[in-house]
């Protein structure tokens, strides 16, 4: 699904499942593991310092790919070992505003090059917000009803008739959320399929 439309800088990650990711507290680098993991699998990985492991997620989307590294298009998607697995630079944040209150989403402004791909007959969920759209990228609809989305936010899913590529922007608009039963992310502003 993505293979034509990334260049040879770029990387794909295959399939859904549950990646796990690392930050490099000095650079603010953020590293992903681009093979699925088991939950125990992240509680036993220890990533050399200075990196420290952030979270593991559900990949929402059916296929997703990096077009570069986070610093720009001149440089080629980086890929080393982290703590004996294979990881991709993903991200860099640049900005996090913490939640209002208990419960609401985290809001981080993010420098990333990430096209995702979701499968045609599927639906997909959508937070509306401000004219503004945002994509599901981690966790599921599982614990949708269990977070506080902003108070203007209006959310929805959509029935996908042929396959969808989403390009997120640069920078990356994120809302997350940590529940006991697994983070969940809304990524955007992105534009809906026709």
């Amino acid at each position: 699904m993505l293979a034509n439309s990334l260049s040879e800088a770029g990387q794909i990650i295959q399939g859904t499942g549950r990646y796990m990711e690392a930050m490099d507290p000095l650079t603010r680098e953020t590293w992903m593991c681009i093979s699925p993991v088991t939950q125990n699998e992240f509680d036993t990985w220890t990533p050399e310092a200075p990196k420290q492991k952030t979270f593991t997620g559900i990949a929402a989307m059916d296929v997703a790919g990096f077009r570069h590294d986070p610093a720009g298009p001149e440089h080629s998607a980086q890929l080393k070992p982290i703590g004996g697995r294979t990881c991709l630079k993903v991200a860099v944040p640049n900005s996090v505003n913490a939640p209002e209150a208990r419960g609401h989403a985290i809001q981080i402004s993010v420098t990333k090059a990430h096209t995702i791909g979701f499968r045609s007959g599927r639906n997909v969920k959508i937070m509306t917000l401000n004219n503004q759209h945002f994509v599901e990228v981690v966790g599921n609809t599982e614990v949708d009803e269990q977070i506080c989305f902003p108070t203007d936010a209006v959310c929805h899913e959509i029935e996908l008739r042929q396959p969808w590529l989403v390009e997120l922007p640069n920078p990356t608009q994120a809302y997350f959320w940590f529940h006991k039963n697994g983070p969940r992310s809304f990524q955007g502003p992105i534009s809906l399929p026709i």
